[in-house]
């Protein structure tokens, strides 16, 4: 049995059209050349005269059958096009350059199914010889390779204000028709008013003492985010620290304000628990949730299964528990192997373009004051963790302190959920309800007072805002 020879993907058509528009059209070279390349084209004639295009537009050079002609003579390569003849072949059939970027998009698209055809049979070779590779090591290379061609097609370089201003008023327009907000909302209506949401492109930080509700606060954001109503992309959750199980349970203790003593000693004759445990299993069976609890992962390892779980299915949010216990490439100071998580999780936030969740500890320097809520200098190596963060969340409840024998100077079963910074937000407090037998955070519709600024040394209290935040917005 013979094997068929197959053509690898490609479109003369659209590689014709792209090279027959730009020469009508040279100006049109700015809106493919900084994601479109001479390697993207099948055809060697075609990567050549693209080249030729390209190289005369950089010394303002017209790009017509003569120029082009010359172009090649001088390179001593013009028997490799078929001459001046079917360069002009490719301006004649060519009505226009109206649609040069859907074809340009054409090209790259066939460029990276070529590329994935070539990686996969490189791997599959080298995994017969495994010279000194071991699987883990083929499977990683191959995975970066992969991931160069699955993003964007298209690659923005520099734009005009013009161009900015037209996709930032198409959103705005967009979001007046949606309504609600333009983000991920969570499910504390408070601080959807107050940041809009869990926004793209975005590192946003929760921090808080152990024990604080931290894990408890994520998992009824993920589960209200996936369960939505509108919820588009899967979320995916990085637990360092508890296993999926543990976040499962969490998830459905969320979900059904079981107690959570139930999901420890399960008791046969509560009707009621099991029959709201069902709902949740069923609920969570068709929620978009992933769960890696692999421990002691490291950044690189989470970029890369992060990409790869984006290349199957695109992802919504992605949310780390936490940082503090994350495996660090070994460098001598703490403070510079957190900045390169943290700047790395912020680079993957833009590439992906959506929001990345991560959960930190809190030093212990906020148990030497009086005033134990948490501010900026709590973070441990908070240098880097408040560069790169879009925004930075604290969570404080006063109920952690009064166990500990502390006076109380706040609201009993609240959670202070206290935004130290944020892009274009106020800094200030918002409040949720504190659920402790089910380890559930709630949402507060009426809040108990004004946003307060947390300021060291200060009573809560100080740094008093008029406007009142209530849940659903104004």
């Amino acid at each position: 049995m013979t094997d068929t020879l197959r053509v690898p993907p490609h479109s003369t058509e659209a590689e014709q059209s792209v090279l027959g528009g730009l020469m009508l059209a040279p100006e049109r070279l700015t809106d493919i050349a900084g994601w479109l390349s001479e390697s993207d084209f099948y055809r060697r004639d075609h990567a050549l005269i693209y080249r030729a295009i390209c190289e005369l537009a950089e010394t303002n050079q017209p790009c017509d059958a003569v120029t082009m002609g010359e172009w090649f003579e001088a390179q001593g390569i013009a028997e490799l096009v078929g001459g001046s003849s079917y360069i002009l072949e490719l301006a004649n059939n060519t009505p226009s350059a109206a649609n040069i970027v859907a074809y340009a998009d054409i090209v790259r698209e066939k460029s990276a199914l070529r590329t994935i055809i070539d990686v996969t049979t490189e791997t599959a070779g080298a995994a017969f010889v495994a010279r000194g590779q071991t699987s883990k090591d083929l499977a990683a290379e191959a995975v970066q390779r992969l991931m160069q061609v699955s993003g964007s097609t298209r690659l923005r370089g520099a734009r005009s204000m013009a161009d900015i201003g037209k996709s930032w008023f198409a959103g705005l327009q967009q979001r007046m028709q949606q309504g609600g907000i333009p983000g991920i909302p969570t499910p504390w209506g408070a601080l959807n008013a107050a940041t809009g949401g869990l926004q793209r492109d975005q590192l946003i930080i929760l921090a808080g003492r152990p024990g604080s509700g931290k894990t408890a606060a994520e998992m009824c954001a993920v589960t209200a985010a996936a369960l939505a109503p509108n919820a588009k992309g899967n979320h995916l959750v990085f637990s360092l620290e508890m296993s999926a199980e543990q976040l499962y349970s969490r998830a459905a203790c969320a979900l059904t304000g079981v107690n959570s003593r139930f999901m420890r000693e399960p008791d046969e004759a509560d009707d009621v628990a099991w029959s709201k445990i069902s709902t949740a299993v069923a609920q969570l069976r068709d929620a978009r949730i992933i769960v890696d609890d692999t421990p002691g992962i490291t950044i690189d390892q989470l970029k890369l299964r992060a990409r790869r779980e984006h290349m199957r299915s695109p992802l919504a949010a992605i949310w780390i528990d936490h940082l503090h216990i994350m495996g660090r490439p070994g460098k001598t100071k703490e403070s510079t192997e957190y900045g390169d998580i943290t700047r790395e999780l912020k680079g993957l936030a833009k590439s992906l373009g959506i929001p990345v969740n991560l959960l930190c500890q809190l030093s212990r320097k906020v148990e030497e004051r009086a005033n134990k809520r948490p501010i900026m200098s709590d973070l441990r190596e908070s240098g880097a963790i408040e560069q790169d963060a879009d925004v930075i969340l604290f969570l404080y409840r006063d109920d952690y302190y009064v166990q500990q024998g502390i006076p109380r100077n706040g609201y009993q079963d609240v959670v202070e959920i206290i935004i130290s910074k944020g892009r274009d937000i106020e800094t200030g407090t918002v409040y949720a309800l504190w659920n402790g037998a089910c380890t559930r955070i709630e949402d507060m519709e009426h809040q108990p007072g004004p946003w307060i600024a947390p300021v060291d040394g200060q009573k809560s209290g100080s740094g008093i805002r008029k406007r009142q935040y209530r849940a659903g917005g104004e």
